[in-house]
């Protein structure tokens, strides 16, 4: 990461330098508020290097303190009289008297200041074999000053005052964007700010930002349409805070895969896909010329292919179709917008508004249309009319649908008698190409069949088995009815005998004991009981002569005679039942 954030500083400081020339330092150093700049290609004599070093705003370097000798004496090894580099001072104007570029004395030996001459220097020569030595070199064979010809070719140093730029913005990748300071720049605290909020350091915000020592990094992988503006880098230089300002837009733009068109008519299908980043936004769709054209929004459109149709154009005329991603609808920009030509069909002839009216008075059906580009064609022509109907009202109207093809040559309508009780509708084919007609048309009915059949199956489909299932209904009540009165009976006759039972099986105590009389009465069935000294001895006198019936009948007291042989059985029963 060090090694990538130098490579970065280091394509900056040569973006950010400005140089007229395609020149380029060969190495830039900074001391106090100056930039020192080593050019070592190409080399050039005195009054060349001189004038260079005007030309990008700075001079020859005047190197007047111990700090600006420490940065030069680091940059570059003493390679005997290869790195030889011109400074500013020379006597050009007047031997021994040795001035720096801008017009400051340079100090000489036992002079009061800075001055770093070699033990024997400046020696002036100017015999007849050396050329006059009025100009000031360093790294010659050391990096103490010596006077040297000013025609020779060396390497020189410029030096001009650090105005700026103090930080720089890379363009890390296509979505991150580096502030940092320059070479010389003592800038710190780095922060992107966008208008007057600062942006989040949150990783998981769209847009964030990575503080680190000496650079902030603003990352927009994340961003959409919303986020593109202008973002600004706020620095500190000393204790004052400055600010400088990158404008970002969100790169990408919607896609158009395919405008299709038809021969039957002149509708265009566009079908196109919004940018990633632009996802939700509403979208503008422009078709030009004018003259037919039409603006369409697509307010949320999906990552997903889209399929717009654009109608009311004009047959066989190229459009301009313009796509464009707006934040709001009255927020928008070409920056993300695509744009494609495409050309309408409907050449041939087409049908316009087809519909089918119907008259009341007459209750003639009429169905006309309009043909476009009817000029095109010098020809007969034929519309094939396709008329369906089927009745108003039945139990199956499907079954009962009826299927016309009627040719219509050169003409714009057709009028026809509908049939009675039944309904109209239709279609329309040119040359291949089929139009739905508008409307239907109904026949009056001529009589009341229709509705007659309507109540017959009323009565047979429903009253009838209505009626039915109440009769079907008071069957089930009358048997249940029946059935529960015959449960009663039996219930009741069950109960009699258990309390005969009970009786005749009671305890032998007398008292609790019925008399004889009274159960040869229950059992008989007789209504009144008979005294009980009475009745035994009746008893047991019919018992000693079971043969007469007549003895029987006196014994009891009966006006009836009662069959012998039931009686006895009775009789003997309930004389059992005393005895026991």
């Amino acid at each position: 990461m060090h090694a990538f954030k130098i490579l970065l500083i280091s394509i900056l400081t040569i973006k950010l330098l400005g140089f007229s020339h395609a020149q380029s330092p060969w190495k830039t150093k900074c001391v106090d508020q100056y930039e020192l700049n080593f050019f070592n290609n190409p080399r050039k004599n005195y009054g060349e290097a001189k004038s260079f070093c005007e030309e990008i705003g700075g001079y020859l370097a005047k190197v007047d303190n111990q700090r600006i000798t420490d940065v030069i004496n680091s940059t570059f090894e003493i390679k005997g009289s290869v790195n030889t580099f011109y400074i500013g001072g020379n006597d050009i104007a007047r031997e021994g008297d040795w001035k720096w570029q801008d017009g400051t004395n340079v100090i000489m030996k036992k002079e009061t200041g800075y001055q770093n001459w070699k033990w024997n220097q400046p020696n002036g020569e100017t015999s007849e074999n050396t050329a006059v030595e009025d100009c000031l070199v360093v790294g010659r064979e050391e990096y103490e000053w010596v006077d040297i010809s000013c025609d020779e070719n060396f390497y020189y140093i410029c030096q001009k005052e650090l105005q700026g730029p103090f930080i720089g913005i890379l363009s890390i990748s296509e979505n991150q964007r580096m502030c940092t300071s320059t070479n010389c720049s003592t800038a710190t605290q780095f922060e992107w700010y966008k208008a007057s909020n600062k942006v989040s350091t949150a990783t998981t915000s769209r847009v964030y930002q990575s503080i680190q020592t000496g650079s902030a990094i603003l990352n927009l992988q994340n961003a959409n349409i919303a986020d593109s503006g202008s973002y600004s880098c706020r620095y500190r230089l000393g204790k004052l805070w400055k600010t400088t300002t990158e404008s970002y837009e969100v790169a990408g733009n919607p896609t158009i895969y395919r405008i299709s068109n038809n021969n039957c008519h002149p509708n265009l299908i566009i079908s196109w896909k919004p940018h990633t980043n632009a996802v939700g936004f509403p979208h503008k769709i422009e078709v030009s010329p004018s003259s037919g054209g039409s603006t369409r929004w697509v307010d949320s459109p999906t990552s997903e292919k889209q399929s717009t149709i654009i109608t009311s154009l004009l047959p066989t005329t190229t459009y301009t179709i313009k796509i464009t991603a707006c934040v709001t609808k009255d927020n928008c920009t070409t920056n993300y917008s695509t744009t494609q030509k495409a050309r309408t069909g409907g050449a041939t002839l087409s049908a316009e508004s087809p519909s089918i009216i119907q008259y009341k008075n007459t209750q003639t059906c009429v169905i006309s249309w309009i043909l476009s580009n009817k000029s095109e064609t010098s020809n007969l022509y034929t519309v094939e009319l396709n008329l369906t109907s089927h009745p108003v009202s039945s139990r199956d109207a499907n079954s009962n649908i009826d299927m016309k093809l009627i040719d219509v040559t050169s003409s714009s309508v057709y009028s026809f008698q509908p049939e009675p009780n039944r309904n109209y509708s239709a279609s329309m084919k040119i040359f291949n190409c089929v139009w739905p007609v508008k409307g239907s048309c109904v026949g009056n009915p001529t009589d009341m069949k229709s509705f007659e059949f309507n109540i017959v199956s009323f009565v047979i489909g429903f009253l009838i088995p209505l009626i039915f299932c109440v009769v079907f209904g008071l069957i089930i009540y009358k048997l249940m009815k029946k059935i529960k009165k015959l449960k009663k009976i039996a219930e009741a006759k069950e109960h009699n005998y258990e309390t005969i039972q009970e009786n005749a099986t009671s305890s032998n105590d007398p008292v609790s004991q019925p008399s004889y009389s009274n159960v040869l009465q229950e059992t008989a069935g007789y209504e009144q009981a008979l005294p009980a000294p009475t009745k035994q001895t009746q008893v047991e006198s019919a018992y000693e002569q079971p043969s007469s019936s007549n003895v029987m009948q006196e014994a009891v007291g009966y006006e009836q005679a009662l069959s012998a042989t039931t009686k006895q059985a009775q009789v003997e029963s309930a004389y059992e039942t005393y005895n026991a």
